[in-house]
């Protein structure tokens, strides 16, 4: 794992649109089970999360992302339990477009697409 606590600047050129952000280098990869599944929908005022994880989730944390990678939205849940489960996440109104939700816990990290209003 780097341990660098300095920030390492990216640019990202996609179909034309320069995107500049900066990561944290002291995180260095996903830790998750093969036979983790996660899925989001969103039904014009809630976020809908389906999982089933191999372990409990604690201190889980939802943050909402367009495609520039701008938070629209965040949010620390209650833990998510261990097998299936599901959570209904009220949030602020999305226009329509295409979002990453990110969902992080204490040593998880799980990335889904969502797309609202097409």
């Amino acid at each position: 794992m780097n341990t660098n606590a300095n920030p390492t600047n990216a640019l990202i050129d996609w179909i034309g649109i320069k995107v500049y952000y900066t990561l944290p280098t002291e995180v260095s990869g996903l830790n998750f089970s093969s036979n983790d599944a996660l899925n989001f929908q969103y039904d014009g005022t809630n976020l809908i999360m389906n999982a089933n994880l191999g372990e409990e989730l604690n201190n889980p944390q939802i943050t909402i992302y367009d495609l520039l990678g701008q938070p629209k939205w965040k949010e620390t849940i209650p833990p998510i339990s261990k097998g299936k489960s599901s959570k209904t996440i009220p949030v602020n109104a999305l226009s329509a477009g295409v979002y990453f939700v990110e969902l992080t816990g204490v040593s998880e990290h799980f990335i889904k697409k969502i797309i609202v209003g097409y």
